[in-house]
């Protein structure tokens, strides 16, 4: 086999043999739900919907690309596989393709910049199998980190192209450099911390392609000019974070610095990974004297390799830039988890690669291939062991206890495990481990409220929600709970003030809005719930059951024409809705059109509705 071919189909192949068993997993409690299995629209293919992500952030992210592909692969998915309920195994799938694409735009890149070979092959190997860049792969979720990846690697391949394209090449020039910047734009709109993609452009231009300051001010200008209205638009969707202390600049310098040498020793001894270390700012900040190490340690290595060993600044300065928006210099919401997260380091890892590849291709004598093949066998099994941490929510937060004891989400996360299997006395162990940790963490007072309402412990119960919704009061979960609980308790009034504020917390909430209609319908108050549902529809025009409860209301206003006009639209959002067949049925029988009645029943029976 031709050694063009032989290289990538190796570093595919050992990619697959490493990564293959995330296929098999499932979803995780972190952030899976959130942004893919429990969001309806990505699970509601539509135009509507894939423009949304678009026109609006969501979550407090502003990820269209990343979005609009999740929403794909729900819909691609549903048409393979009909059965009720997301299944990871494409969105795994995808992963681990982006992640195989990513290690062979590694090697091109180092290719492209003069690394032999095989040397090139080792520190692609060496990007591809680290056990740093588990995390992102095996997690639904860490597709954001995978696909703004993709993009700014093909944006680095593109540029590379353009700076080196001789003179006379101008429209090779000019189409690989406005490749360069769409592919930087879709890195920015996969994941807004592709920020930093310019500064990694400005140095591999100047460092290792030659280029000229006045030639990097007309190629990289523009290009940070447009990435500036996404930055702000990340800025917009995350106007203030909750619950999150935001230290002085000083002591943001020290986090930083902080941060920047945990990841180094991570990438040197990837030993005890975790979704979630705990380093917030204040536990960084609590670190001591030696903290200001931190600070001047990375300093110190800059100058030593400026002047020592200036070939190697350009691999030091990749790692530490693509690194610097996730760094806590600029405060961001995760900080409230932990400043530090193996999933940041994965562009970042192009630095070693090159340095791994510029070793091999100086050094590369056979005593020093069979150090490197020794440390990848090492990295490997590593990683492959890593991998299977992943496979369910169970087997991470129990590790991630394991590594990092106060780590109130992962006891939080194995609470909801323990709750969902009905083992509610290990739930409230956990949930209480949470907040004994993290006592104003909102997330468990609601789970744990939420778990004490279902036992129909309901004062407990209010005292943990209403907790939660004072800790956090943007909390839509634990309004929608508390106007649950107090529904069921008949206090209807206090119901419909918790559904208001959920709604008002999350505009497209669609279970508040329904579960808000029924009790103003109850109430004979069906006016009030046709506004509330025609306010629903407009927020949600993609949602059968709203349009399926509009009719309703309409219905007991006695409109039975605009009734079964909105129970049409319902089966326009959704053709297999069964239920609004049934009472299209009993609408038309009601209008004197047995026709249509019995034409609709049938349908409604060929969907396997019963009453």
């Amino acid at each position: 086999m031709p050694r063009r071919l032989a290289i990538p189909l190796s570093l595919i192949a050992l990619t697959l043999a490493v990564f293959w068993p995330v296929l098999g997993f499932d979803f995780q409690l972190y952030d899976d739900g959130i942004n893919v299995y429990n969001n309806w629209r990505v699970t509601r293919f539509s135009d509507a919907n894939l423009l949304y992500f678009w026109q609006s952030s969501y979550d407090s992210l502003y990820i269209p690309v990343t979005y609009n592909l999740w929403a794909l692969l729900a819909r691609l998915e549903a048409l393979f596989s009909p059965a009720q309920g997301l299944d990871p195994l494409l969105f795994h799938a995808a992963n681990l393709l982006l992640h195989s694409a990513n290690v062979l735009l590694v090697f091109v890149i180092l290719r492209s910049l003069k690394v032999a070979g095989w040397a090139a092959w080792g520190g692609a190997l060496f990007f591809a199998l680290h056990p740093v860049q588990v995390a992102p792969v095996a997690w639904v979720t860490g597709m954001k980190d995978l696909l703004s990846g993709f993009f700014s690697l093909l944006a680095i391949w593109q540029y590379i192209i353009h700076a080196e394209a001789a003179g006379d090449e101008g429209k090779r020039k000019k189409v690989s450099y406005f490749l360069t910047a769409l592919f930087l734009l879709l890195a920015m709109l996969a994941k807004p911390s592709a920020a930093a993609t310019p500064l990694l452009l400005l140095i591999i231009g100047r460092l290792l392609l030659g280029r000229t300051w006045r030639q990097l001010g007309r190629e990289i200008l523009p290009l940070m000019a447009l990435t500036a209205p996404v930055v702000i638009m990340t800025k917009l969707a995350q106007p203030g974070f909750h619950q999150v202390w935001q230290p002085d600049l000083w002591q943001r310098l020290l986090v930083s610095g902080y941060a920047l040498c945990f990841y180094l020793a991570k990438v040197v001894l990837p030993y005890k990974l975790t979704p979630d270390y705990g380093k917030t700012p204040q536990v960084v900040l609590a670190s001591g004297p030696w903290l200001y190490l931190t600070i001047i340690l990375p300093s110190a290595c800059l100058g030593v390799i400026w002047r020592k060993g200036r070939r190697w600044l350009a691999p030091t300065l990749i790692f530490m830039v693509a690194l610097l928006p996730v760094s806590g210099l600029v405060p961001f919401d995760f900080q409230q988890i932990s400043t530090v997260a193996d999933r940041y380091l994965y562009l970042a890892m192009l630095g070693p690669a090159l340095a791994v590849g510029w070793g091999l291709a100086r050094f590369g004598r056979k005593r020093v291939w069979l150090i490197f093949l020794t440390v990848i066998c090492i990295l490997a099994a590593k990683a492959a062991a890593q991998v299977w941490i992943w496979e369910s929510s169970t087997t991470l937060s129990t590790h991630a206890v394991q590594v990092n004891p106060k780590s109130w989400v992962a006891h939080n996360n194995l609470g909801i495990v323990k709750a969902e299997h009905a083992l509610d006395a290990e739930a409230m162990a956990e949930f209480a481990a949470s907040l004994a940790v993290n006592p104003n963490y909102a997330d468990a007072h609601n789970n744990l409220g939420a778990l004490y309402h279902r036992l129909n412990r309901n004062q407990e119960a209010e005292h943990h929600l209403q907790k939660a919704l004072d800790l956090n009061p943007a909390s839509y979960k634990s309004a929608f709970h508390l106007a649950d609980l107090h529904s069921d308790q008949g206090a209807y009034e206090e119901a419909i003030d918790y559904y208001r504020q959920a709604i008002a917390a999350k505009p497209d909430f669609v279970e508040a809005y329904n579960n808000l209609g029924l009790i103003l319908i109850k109430l004979k108050r069906p006016a009030e719930a046709r506004e509330l549902y025609l306010q629903a529809v407009a927020a949600c025009p993609t949602h059968p059951m709203l349009y399926f409860n509009l009719a309703r209301a309409e219905a007991e206003l006695g409109n039975l024409r605009g009734s079964s006009s909105f129970l049409l639209k319902a089966i326009v959002a959704d053709p297999e809705f069964a239920p609004a067949y049934h009472q299209l049925a009993h609408a038309f029988r009601d209008l004197g059109d047995e026709e249509a009645a019995l034409r609709y029943e049938a349908q409604a029976r060929a969907l396997g509705f019963s009453e």
